[in-house]
Parts: structure tokens; sequence; C-alpha cells
């Protein structure tokens, strides 16, 4: 029988259904319905989509009525990660039977290309999203569900809808949590993954999903008693601090989680106290100049009135600034960021590359998932070998925010 040569079409299809293996569940909590509105063509890096947010309105008492102006917000997300690895082999490799190609050199390839992806997604996410549950710890991880059920009751709080939610957990989170729950009723289904795989399934109102790519964050240096410096304006998205240790690079770190004497959280409907303290977070590093000034830019925007409005009022002068709950004590502490999230709440848009003219380039799309992979190949004339290279281009944002959080470690 002679010798069949997989062609470029063969190998970024078998590219395409590895790849759809590989990303697993977790790409199916998330929101992908807008790599529809990107779809349309091949596509480049930095390619943009504004996706446009529900409104809020505020409610009125009695017969007289006072319109209210129309506040659209929206939300870009840029197509602005594409990675890439590269392969060289020659026709004696591409004579495999498809299975054995697949084993040696598709999956290994696919899998590390989505698992950079998913490492970006997750990176670039939690770095958006201020609720959290837990005390921060390097070694002292979460071996119950407490700080998860608090998780999820902080974004339900802020409306989030109470179905639908996941969690993406570390895996030594969930040895963690599978040892400190062995003894614990729960339905036996789960008592058997939990024993038999060291998996924790579902519980507290969520999906439970392992991910070997949980970033971890690392907090800033902090030091001092830092408090609000000044009037801060509503709808501030900067804060001015002072009382923080002198010339420090790095007392604050993006991804940082802070709170404000005074300043409480609301319910978005009711505009009432929610009576815990606003989180926000970090949204630039942040360093003390010699006399313990900081800039802070943080997230969301302190809204103390109208139909955005999320807190009961604007920081007072001198107001209490607090990070992860204390002024200084969790101070460079390394801690995995495991993410509760409501499926909403992040998009993940994974989009076709455009075909450049005069290149043999084949792309494959799958319509369920929204993946899209491009093969190039091209000729090296030096060793005589072909060069494939598999590209993948994505965007990802946090959109509803407040529909999310982080558990960085055991309740106290």
């Amino acid at each position: 029988m002679p010798q069949v040569i997989l062609t470029n079409s063969v190998i970024t299809n078998e590219a395409l259904l590895v790849a759809k293996n590989a990303v697993g569940e977790l790409k199916k909590r998330m929101n992908v319905g807008y790599a529809e509105d990107f779809a349309k063509k091949g596509h480049k890096i930095g390619d943009t989509l504004n996706v446009r947010l529900p409104m809020q309105y505020t409610v009125g008492d009695g017969e007289a009525m006072t319109p209210q102006d129309t506040e659209q917000k929206s939300v870009p997300i840029v197509v602005n990660s594409q990675k890439n690895i590269g392969m060289q082999f020659g026709d004696s490799e591409r004579t495999l039977k498809l299975d054995n190609f697949r084993e040696l050199y598709i999956e290994p390839a696919v899998t590390t290309l989505v698992d950079t992806m998913m490492s970006t997604v997750l990176e670039n996410s939690y770095k958006s999203i201020a609720n959290y549950a837990g005390i921060p710890h390097a070694t002292n991880l979460p071996n119950s569900m407490a700080p998860f059920s608090l998780a999820k009751a902080k974004m339900l709080s802020f409306g989030a809808p109470a179905r639908n939610n996941s969690a993406a957990i570390d895996q030594y989170v969930e040895h963690e949590m599978t040892q400190g729950m062995n003894g614990l009723f729960n339905p036996s289904t789960q008592i058997s993954k939990q024993f038999l795989d060291g998996e924790v399934t579902r519980g507290a109102g969520l999906d439970f999903l392992m991910s070997q790519v949980i970033p971890k964050h690392t907090i800033g240096a902090l030091g001092g008693t830092p408090l609000t410096n000044g009037a801060t304006a509503d709808g501030a998205t900067t804060l001015a601090l002072d009382g923080a240790s002198n010339s420090i690079t790095g007392w604050a770190k993006a991804g940082d989680v802070i709170q404000l004497g005074g300043v409480f959280a609301v319910n978005p409907i009711t505009k009432k106290s929610t009576g815990k303290l606003m989180d926000f977070v970090v949204t630039a590093d942040a360093n003390s100049n010699g006399s313990g000034v900081v800039s802070l830019s943080i997230s969301p925007a302190i809204n103390a009135s109208g139909a955005y409005q999320n807190v009961t009022n604007v920081p007072a002068d001198n107001s209490v600034v607090t990070f992860f709950g204390h002024a200084s004590s969790y101070a460079g502490i390394i801690c995995p960021q495991n993410l509760v999230f409501h499926k909403s709440a992040i998009a993940l848009c994974v989009v076709p590359l455009e075909k450049i003219e005069g290149e043999e380039m084949t792309v494959a799309t799958d319509p369920e998932t929204g993946l899209s992979v491009r093969l190039w190949t091209a000729g090296n004339i030096l060793s005589g070998k072909g060069i494939k290279r598999l590209d993948i281009l994505f965007g990802s944002k946090v959109v509803r925010p407040d529909f999310a959080a982080r558990v960085v470690g055991r309740l106290a």
C-alpha cells in the first residue's frame, strides 16, 4: 500500500479537535457568545469589540416621575493575545498514522498552546476582580466550602444570578478540600468522587473545576498606616493616600484588594447598605514617595450616587485603608487566586486568524466552542524539512467583575 502523506488540512482539523478536548470545562463556563461578533472575517491582533452592559436605573416614588438620561456603559474586548508553537519535521514524520502523529506531535503542542491561553485568561481576569473571600496565605489553603460560599454570597449581593456559577481551583486547594471534607455528610456519589479520584465536583451551589494554571498573586510591600489624603470625588478611580512607608517600590501591586473605612457596598437595586465594606482592586502597581504619599488606581469607580451607585458614600479625609482587611499584615504573601464566577462574568473570544495572501495556511474553527487554530507551513531548504506554525488568537475580559470573586485562603 502506498504511503499517505498527512495534509495540512488534516493536521489542522486534528489540532482543533485536540484543542477542543484540552480546553475542557473551564472555557465552557465562560461567556463565549461574543466570538460570533468577531467571527465574520479573519482577524489581526488588536481588533476590538465593544460590549454593551445592561442598563441600571433608580426607582422613583409616587405619581411624579423624573426622566432619567440613558447612561449606556460598555467595555472593550481586545483580541490582543496571539500564541504560537513552531514545529519542524520532514515527510517521514508525516507518513505516520494519524493516531501516532497526533500522540507524538499534535497533542503536546496543542495542549501546551491551550494551557498557555487559559493561563493568560486567568492571570488577566483575577486582576480585574475586587470581591474576595479568605485570609491570604501561602500554605493555609482553603479546606472547606466556607470561603467559596462567602465568595458566592458577595456576588449575589451585587445581583449575580444564583445559578450557572463555577469555581476554578488550584490543584493543591483541591487536595486540601478533599482531605478536609472526607468526614462530612455529602451525597454518596460526591464522597466516592472525592475519595476515589481526589476531585471536588460540586458544593455551595458551585460547579468546581480544577485547573493547573490558576495564577498566584504577590501582595505589595505595603507598610505604614495608609490613610486617604483629602477629598475623594464621586466617580473617582484614583485615590490619594498618605501615611505609607517612605520610598517603597511596589508598595501596592496590581491585583491587591483594598477597603476604605466607612465606605460600604450597596445593593444595586435598593441602593441600601449591605453592611459590608466595599472591595476595590488595585489596577496598577504603585510606589510610595519620600513622604509616604501614594497615588492608587482602583476599580470599580467609587459611585456614591446615581443609577450605578455602588457605595454608601465617598471616603472622608483620613479614612483608614486596608489591604485584604489589614493595613500591612499580608505584605509580600504569595497565594493562589481561586476564582468563583457566573457564566456571564468572563468573556473569552477565540477568533479566526487571517490568511496571508501567498502563504500556505489553513484555518479550522469549531462552531460549538468558537475555538479556532491556524496552521502555517513553510519549507527550510537548508535542512530539507518543513516548518509548521500553529497559532491561536484570542482576547478576554471580565465584563461583569461584580459577578465574580476570588478565594485567597481560609476564613478566619
